[in-house]
């Protein structure tokens, strides 16, 4: 009987050290790459500012503007690379930055290009 006992002890350890293996596998494959996750940040379109102004982001990272004031907004990019349209009040517009750069932006209600008056900047860092 002890012989038989010694052997069992064995083999269960080697099937549990085979599943345990098997389960890393399916675990490892189903687990998403840590580079594909996205990464966003926020910005407050509030009455007459944007709140951060400036905000540094990495490469790669989705802004999501959301109206919060009474009044309309939009969010419009200097040089033409994105816009929002009009904002109401709970509104969100994103866009996702992926190539490092400073990109200014305002509000075509309350602002113009060249950061006068209600405007912000995003910089964006290589990943």
């Amino acid at each position: 009987m002890k012989l038989a006992n010694k052997r069992i002890l064995p083999l269960s350890a080697l099937s549990l050290a085979l599943a345990a293996a098997a389960l890393l596998a399916v675990w490892t494959q189903s687990s998403p790459p840590t580079e594909a996750l996205s990464q966003q940040a926020a910005v407050s379109a509030g009455d007459n500012f944007f709140e951060p102004k400036s905000l540094t982001v990495t490469a790669g990272t989705t802004v999501v503007w959301t109206a919060t004031g009474a009044l309309p907004h939009t969010v419009t990019s200097d040089t033409g690379q994105f816009g929002s349209g009009t904002l109401n009040t709970g509104n969100t517009f994103q866009f996702t930055f992926s190539q490092p750069g400073t990109y200014a932006y305002y509000c075509q209600f309350h602002g113009t290009s060249g950061g006068v008056g209600m405007s912000g900047t995003v910089v964006v860092q290589g990943g």
